[in-house]
């Protein structure tokens, strides 16, 4: 059966897929897994694969997370032969040969000051590891320079953990640096002790700052709703999006087309990120970028954080254009996916060589080292 499918499979048909189900033999399925229909979901059941192989384009039953436990890994094959099709759809599949000529080699007379300088603002009591990890991860990303703004009560066990940022304490009244070319703001902030001035500062910031800007975990709930001065990202996880548009996580998983495209709305036309399975990127309008890196072993914590400092510390770099702009997001969550995948393929032959260098399991730190 392929896409078009719409009737419920019954029959000898239903007992087949029932059967090749109770296998334990991997199986492959070429377009779609049989028994999934347009909205992917099984009707009323579907062959569970380890891989489909779908053929010419990506199919959207296939990206929704109902499919995801039926499809398995998701390898779109090189054209077939089959005619241009007339629509365009809106949601575009990312190959690594998308971001060809993306960074340019630096010149030989180069210096700091010409690959920007990025100001995070993260870490607050119970939670200063974040801002450690985002700060780390945002030097595999090359800005010239990185500032690291923090709550008081965790400045030193953030600074003693820095060697290359600059870390400063914030306080009311504290200024942006001028030469600050990119801000990411959010991670580790969820203390219930963090001042309400902070985060009138901070809303300030998202309403008036020139620069690139992104906002992450808690922080987006304290964000204005309205359209800011520079370009905007937020990059939320599906719990974190159902939270901020009201709705139920399950809706989100249903539409995260949708809730994408709400959120950007919501947030003055922000960028998106909507981490998750096969993480999607785009605005309310135009196209939408669907990620196909990454794997299960993300979903720990300090991951998202990793994401966040790798993203900032691209957008930092002088960055021409809206197109740059979007594959340099783009691109950091490529990137960070593929980190994923090296790391448990790295796993993998540890154990078949009888040992493991990264032991049960690899943290957000040996993320780091990967990208």
């Amino acid at each position: 059966f392929g896409i078009g499918l719409s009737r419920p499979v019954e029959g000898d048909w239903l007992e087949l897929i029932r059967l090749v189900n109770t296998l334990r033999l991997p199986v492959i399925s070429v377009d779609t897994p049989s028994g999934l229909n347009a909205e992917g979901k099984p009707f009323p059941e579907a062959i569970r694969s380890v891989c489909t192989l779908t053929l010419g384009a990506p199919k959207k039953s296939l990206v929704s997370c109902d499919a995801a436990y039926y499809t398995g890994e998701i390898r779109v094959l090189a054209p077939i032969g089959l005619a241009e099709c007339s629509e365009e759809s809106d949601i575009y599949w990312q190959e690594g040969s998308d971001f060809k000529k993306l960074f340019s080699p630096r010149a030989l007379d180069s210096h700091k000051g010409n690959y920007g300088h990025l100001l995070i603002v993260a870490g607050s009591l119970g939670y200063h590891g974040a801002a450690v990890l985002v700060a780390k991860a945002a030097c595999s990303g090359g800005p010239g320079l990185i500032s690291v703004c923090t709550q008081p009560e965790v400045y030193i066990p953030v600074a003693s953990q820095l060697q290359v940022q600059m870390v400063h304490p914030w306080c009311q009244g504290w200024k942006v640096p001028e030469n600050v070319t990119a801000i990411l703001v959010g991670p580790g902030l969820a203390s219930d002790r963090i001042p309400e001035a902070f985060w009138e500062w901070v809303g300030s910031l998202w309403k008036n700052a020139a620069q690139p800007m992104i906002a992450d975990a808690s922080v987006l709930d304290r964000l204005p709703q309205s359209e800011a001065k520079g370009v905007r990202v937020i990059t939320p996880h599906p719990g974190e999006a159902a939270r901020c548009l009201q709705i139920s996580t399950e809706r989100v998983h249903r539409d995260r087309l949708g809730a994408l495209r709400k959120l950007s709305q919501q947030y003055g036309g922000a960028t998106v990120v909507l981490k998750g399975y096969q993480t999607l990127i785009g605005r309310a309008s135009g196209k939408v970028m669907l990620n196909p890196t990454g794997t299960p072993s993300l979903a720990q914590g300090g991951t998202g954080d990793v994401l966040a400092g790798f993203l900032g510390g691209l957008l930092a770099h002088p960055t021409h254009g809206e197109d740059a702009f979007l594959r340099k997001v783009a691109y950091a969550v490529y990137r960070h996916g593929l980190a994923a995948e090296k790391l448990d393929e790295k796993m993998r032959q540890g154990f078949q060589e009888g040992e493991s260098s990264l032991g049960a399991g690899w943290t957000a730190e040996d993320l780091i080292r990967e990208l």
